[in-house]
Formats: C-alpha cells, sequence, structure tokens
C-alpha cells in the first residue's frame, strides 16, 4: 500500500520506539527506526525520510545534536523535526528551537497527541520534499529557485489574537503573551472570526476553559477552510477535563493544546514553533511561486506548460513508484472550446482557460501543480495524495468549477461542457498511463 510519509523514530529505548511506530502505523505512515544519532544520520539521508521523530536523550549524544547536524547537512536540512523530552525544563525548550526542532512534546509518549503534533510536520515535510523535486525539474528549464523570496521581513513583533469566552478571565494569559507580541482581545468565537478577516493575525491562541466549547471548534474550522486564513496556527488552552479529545483535536485543525497549568517558558515555546512554523510555509510558498517563470509558465492561463508537466509528472511516477508514496492526478477538460472560438473568438476560449487554471490554483495546496495539458485540458497533479483524498478534493473542485465566473457574462454562448477525469498511481504506471486513465476515467 501507499505511505503518505516516511518516518524515522529515533529512541533510545527500544520498546518505546516501537510502541511509537505500532500506534502510528495505522495512519498511513512508512516507520522505520534508529537507535542512535549515528545511525539515524544515515538513514535519513538514504531513505527519503519526510519527519523524523526523536528522543532527547540518544545512547552517543544529546538529541538537540542531532537536529543541529541533521539541518546543517544540505541533504537533510530540509526534513521536520517532532522531539520527545522525558521533562520539562526551559533549557531544553531554548536549545530545541535554536537547533531547528519544529515540535516539542514533554513527558509524554500518548500516541493522539504525537499523531496531532505529527500531522502539521508531515504536510511540512511534504511540501519540502515537493519544492526540492519542482526546482529539480525547472533546472532543466533554465530557471532556479528564488531563496531570497522566502525571506520574510516584516517590522513588529508578531501579532496574537487571544480569544475568550464571553465574561471569561485570561489575565494570566494575557500578561504572559503581551511581553513579547502585539496582543489583541476579543470575547466570543463570533468576533474572533471577524476581526480575522479584517487585519493580519500571526496566530490564534483560543480558550477551552468557558462556555461551548463547541464555538471554538467551529472557529478553528472556519480559520482551516477560508483559503485567506489557512495557515494562522490555531493554540488551544485550557485544564484537560474542558478540553476536546485528541480525535478532535485534528479534525478541526487545531495545531497544539496547551494544558494548563503551564509555565510562561511552555506558552512562549508553543506560540514561538507555531509562528516558525508559519514563517517556513510563507517561505516555501514564495519559493514554490519562484518557479513560476516564462520558461515554464503556460502565457495564456497561469499553468505550467505542457512540456513542465511531462518531465516533472515522470519524475513524481519514479520517485512515487520507488519509494511506495501515493500519487494522484485530475484532468479538466473543456470539451466545446471549439465551438466557443467560432462563435465568440479564441478571447473567450483563453478567458474560459485562465479563469479555470486561477481556479484550481485556489483550490489546491502550495504543492499541488496545476499544468495545461493540450489546448482544452487541465491537470492538477496532487502529490503524496491517496486516490480516496483525492476525490473528495476532485468533488470539492468540480462544484467550484461549475460555479466560476468564466468572463463571457452578457452574451449569447453555447454552454460551457466540462468534464472531469481522475487516475491514482498503479505500480506499472508511467506518467503517459497515468495520464491517460485520468482522461478515461470520468467523474
Amino acid at each position: 500500500m501507499p505511505y503518505l510519509a516516511r518516518v524515522l523514530v529515533v529512541m533510545q529505548d527500544p520498546r518505546v520506539a516501537q510502541r511509537i511506530m505500532d500506534g502510528l502505523r495505522a495512519r498511513g505512515l512508512f516507520l522505520f527506526s534508529a537507535r542512535n544519532g549515528a545511525e539515524a544520520l544515515r538513514l535519513a539521508r538514504q531513505l527519503l525520510t519526510d519527519v523524523v521523530i526523536i528522543d532527547d536523550l540518544l545512547p552517543d549524544g544529546d538529541g538537540c545534536d542531532f537536529v543541529d547536524m541533521l539541518h546543517n547537512d544540505p541533504d537533510t536540512g530540509h526534513i521536520p523535526v517532532l522531539m520527545l523530552g522525558g521533562r520539562a525544563s526551559s533549557a531544553l525548550r531554548r536549545r530545541s528551537l535554536a537547533v531547528g526542532v519544529d515540535e516539542l512534546l514533554i513527558g509524554t509518549y500518548d500516541e493522539g497527541l504525537i499523531a496531532a503534533r505529527m500531522s502539521k510536520l508531515v504536510r511540512l515535510g511534504i511540501m519540502q520534499a515537493e519544492l526540492r523535486r519542482r526546482a529539480a525539474t525547472a533546472r532543466s528549464f533554465r530557471v532556479e529557485i528564488d531563496r531570497r523570496r522566502g525571506q520574510e521581513s516584516r517590522d513588529g513583533p508578531p501579532v496574537l489574537l487571544l480569544a475568550a469566552q464571553l465574561g471569561e478571565d485570561l489575565d494570566d494569559v494575557a500578561d504572559i503573551l503581551q511581553s513579547r507580541y502585539r496582543l489583541l482581545r476579543t470575547a466570543g468565537a463570533a468576533e474572533a472570526a471577524q476581526l480575522l478577516h479584517e487585519q493580519v493575525v500571526d496566530t490564534l491562541v483560543l480558550s477551552f476553559d468557558g462556555g461551548d466549547r463547541e464555538d471554538w471548534l467551529g472557529l478553528a474550522l472556519h480559520v482551516r477552510d477560508t483559503p485567506a486564513l489557512y495557515d494562522v496556527p490555531v493554540l488551544g488552552i485550557g485544564q484537560v477535563a474542558s478540553a476536546p479529545d485528541v480525535q478532535t483535536l485534528i479534525q478541526t485543525g487545531i495545531d497544539d493544546l496547551i494544558s494548563r497549568p503551564f509555565s510562561p517558558d511552555e506558552l512562549h515555546g508553543r506560540v514561538l514553533s507555531a509562528l516558525r512554523r508559519r514563517r517556513l510555509r510563507r517561505s516555501l510558498t514564495a519559493m514554490f511561486a519562484s518557479l513560476e517563470a516564462p520558461a515554464t509558465i503556460d502565457a495564456e492561463t497561469g499553468a505550467f506548460q505542457q512540456a513542465f508537466l511531462r518531465v516533472h509528472l515522470s519524475r513524481l511516477v519514479f520517485e512515487a513508484s520507488k519509494w511506495d508514496k501515493p500519487l494522484s492526478i485530475a484532468t479538466v477538460s473543456y470539451r466545446n472550446l471549439s465551438l466557443l472560438i467560432e462563435r465568440r473568438g479564441p478571447a473567450a476560449a483563453q478567458s474560459v482557460m485562465a479563469r479555470a487554471a486561477d481556479t484550481l490554483k485556489r483550490l489546491v495546496r502550495v504543492e499541488d501543480l496545476i499544468a495545461r495539458a493540450d489546448d482544452n485540458t487541465l491537470v492538477a497533479v496532487l502529490t503524496d495524495t491517496p486516490g480516496d483524498r483525492s476525490l473528495k478534493a476532485l468533488h470539492r473542485i468540480a462544484g467550484s468549477l461549475a460555479t466560476t465566473d468564466y468572463g463571457l457574462a452578457g452574451l449569447p454562448t453555447a454552454p460551457i461542457w466540462m468534464q472531469m477525469g481522475h487516475a491514482s498511481l498503479e505500480p506499472s504506471d508511467t506518467a503517459d498511463s497515468l495520464l491517460l486513465r485520468a482522461r478515461q476515467i470520468l467523474l
């Protein structure tokens, strides 16, 4: 079966490593282990690792020393890391942030909590792996990635929104946060949602201790379902008894749950980790955009050219087949463009394709590739995506395309005939056969 991500587990105690792997295996992850830092560095280089889970203490050294070496190696520097610490320590939290640990989980090997923290790191790993592949393809078209575009510059401290239930007092949390951040406060989920749309917020912090927690779960879902807010980290604060279960937390897109009581260092560490992930996602997004150049992009649609699609899809198929990773594609064909050209001219057909490509780009993830396959067909290449998830995405895409304004209103024309297809990678597939099957298997 294809695996969503390849995860290296580095634990001093092999029994703990096995327990973690047993708990995560059913979540579509390929898991392998190492007992020390030296073996872990070798495996991380060899086995196309997407995420590393590591103990803070290893038989041959400190876990932070390993992370430092991992991130200073050009071949492994992109790999996200989840560190498990035996007990809380300000020194460990500061050191882990300094060497680039993405997530630090203290005092528990609970499979649900590890899975909750892992989900966003898997996404980061997938984004970085696809950026590496796409940059390699772009080089064959003499386009180089612009890493300067990934260097975010912004004046002033990050903006945090602290959202409480009506009548709830969060002054203790506010006192901690306002020493380092620009802090906004709201009362109630509706007011928080409105403020999120009115100004830039870097992290949303909400409390589960007062009122109806369903309001906050609904707010978190709203953030995840809104393209303009999708990358805003959502941190929950609350007593363990009042907090949602881990599965609910994952489903609603809450990034982290901070259980009371917590120290100022604990809260700052969690916020800083969330802010770092957001900066990284924005940096990766900017670097993806830098690969869109006249040599790679179709001028009429703004999607990648057919030649780029052919080269890159071959690369994706080879790597997915080698490492048993999922890959799906969707096709969108406008079958009566020739009639539209006859009645309205080439500009009308160009408008249809350009607006469809723009809609597709807004509906898929940054790491998914939108390309032009021929005069009337666009392709969405959904990297590291199993067939069931890609079908859900395809139904969402179909609904949006059906209501897209193609810029043809007010003038007589034939109805736009849209036909969608879908295929997921099979062991015998080549890039050509995968694309051919997608054109034949219609939604």
